[in-house]
């Protein structure tokens, strides 16, 4: 049954949004989005406290907080919400359009009506191994949480600043922030983007979660490419996660990215970050864990 439109601005609070939730999916909805995983850019300032950025105030979000929404959002939100396309290359495409009545009112870009982000998402099963067409878990770690792979379109990855190694989160073993310069070269337009971040990277035994959250690039110390001439600045927001399942025997991968590459185009040309992309990415990574252990480089 299709839900009716939302007269007024929207569902402002927790309850309408849920409200909105069981009309659109029924009985098994599934979580409220929160306001932190957005494509809208958070001011520096807004990060939790750091003392090479802006001063924070004592309601900014902290790192414990973005983890535990990002989590809830690739966990159960994708899984609930998601539109599943089908198989490519044994990757499970994925897509949503998060329509503005859905985000928090304080995180809606575009004012209340139409679709604030499209997402595009991927869900893939591996073996867990050292062997031809595996991953391992190790592998998995230091590709992911050590940030040792980025896909083929990552161009640089500069770090700005860093919270203390090793972050202390309850019920993970380790975690590490920071504000970063991520430049892509992406397939559909002539220059390259880059995309300022506030990135989290997070492992537990079984599970690790990356998110990247988008940042304004005003106030940015350091920055190599933000606010140099001939640089197009673009918004990012992802959630990867990497998780151990059937007892061990495979590694689950699962993304989710709403990209807007900004710049003097059109709007439908300022989003990016395709499901094509995504798919090449999974085999990206297998190949990059293939030749960490000298294997030949897969067909």
């Amino acid at each position: 049954m299709a839900v009716p439109p939302i007269a007024g601005p929207g569902p402002v609070t927790a309850a309408e949004r849920e409200f909105h939730l069981f009309q659109k999916y029924g009985s098994n909805p599934p979580p409220p989005l929160g306001p932190l995983i957005r494509l809208h850019p958070k001011p520096a300032r807004s990060l939790p406290s750091h003392p090479h950025l802006p001063s924070t105030s004592s309601s900014s979000p902290s790192i414990v907080a973005y983890l535990a929404e990002a989590h809830t959002f690739i966990t159960e939100f994708v899984p609930r919400a998601f539109e599943r396309k089908g198989p490519r290359n044994g990757v499970e495409v994925l897509a949503h359009k998060v329509p503005n009545a859905e985000v928090p009112f304080e995180s809606r870009p575009g004012g209340n009506t139409g679709s604030a982000e499209s997402w595009s998402g991927r869900e893939s099963l591996h073996a867990n191994g050292c062997r031809e067409g595996a991953v391992g878990w190790r592998e998995v770690v230091r590709g992911l949480f050590g940030g040792e792979f980025e896909g083929a379109d990552v161009r640089d990855r500069g770090v700005l600043v860093e919270w203390e190694e090793g972050v202390g989160v309850e019920g993970w073993e380790e975690v590490r922030a920071g504000v970063c310069e991520v430049v892509y070269g992406l397939p559909a337009l002539v220059d390259d983007r880059v995309f300022p971040v506030f990135e989290v990277r997070a492992r537990r035994e079984g599970e690790v979660v990356v998110l990247r959250v988008p940042v304004e690039a005003e106030g940015l110390l350091g920055a190599k490419y933000v606010g140099k001439d001939g640089v197009t600045v673009g918004q990012l927001v992802s959630v990867e996660q990497a998780v151990l399942v059937e007892n061990g025997a495979k590694v689950q991968l699962r993304k989710a990215v709403a990209v807007d590459a900004g710049g003097k185009l059109p709007s439908w040309a300022r989003v990016v970050g395709s499901s094509g992309e995504l798919v090449k990415e999974v085999g990206a990574f297998v190949e990059w864990a293939a030749k960490g252990r000298g294997v030949k480089k897969l067909e």
